[in-house]
């Protein structure tokens, strides 16, 4: 492959790898705003009390707290791109949970995987 067209390639891979990541930031921002907008809607739903819906809102930032470290440590050993990459799926993961949760039990667990994926 020609000086050139490799420089396109890696510029073209560079772009794809930032605009992943915006959106990925977007996402993450998100769901940290989320239980305040819906918080009818789950108050609802669950059938909580402000007190219980203040832990399902926390559950994403506890679990995002304590990871802090170990992910830095996870980042330096195993690198960003597969550290990104499993975090993403874990914050998939928990989304679909959470949108599914039927108790408030679930929904919690769902917003600590969503908090433990965007953690890294």
């Amino acid at each position: 492959m020609p000086p050139a067209e490799q420089n396109q390639l890696l510029v073209r891979l560079r772009w794809t790898a930032f605009l992943l990541l915006a959106c990925s930031y977007v996402l993450v921002f998100f769901h940290r705003t989320a239980p305040a907008a819906i918080a009818g809607e789950l108050t609802r739903d669950f059938a909580v009390g402000p007190a219980s819906l203040g832990i399902l809102a926390a559950s994403y930032f506890w679990i995002y707290t304590v990871m802090q470290i170990p992910t830095g440590v996870l980042m330096d050993t195993l690198g960003p791109r597969r550290i990104v990459a499993f975090g993403g799926v874990i914050a998939g993961i928990g989304s679909i949970i959470f949108a599914q949760a039927d108790t408030l039990f679930v929904a919690v667990v769902g917003r600590a995987l969503v908090g433990l994926g965007v953690s890294f």
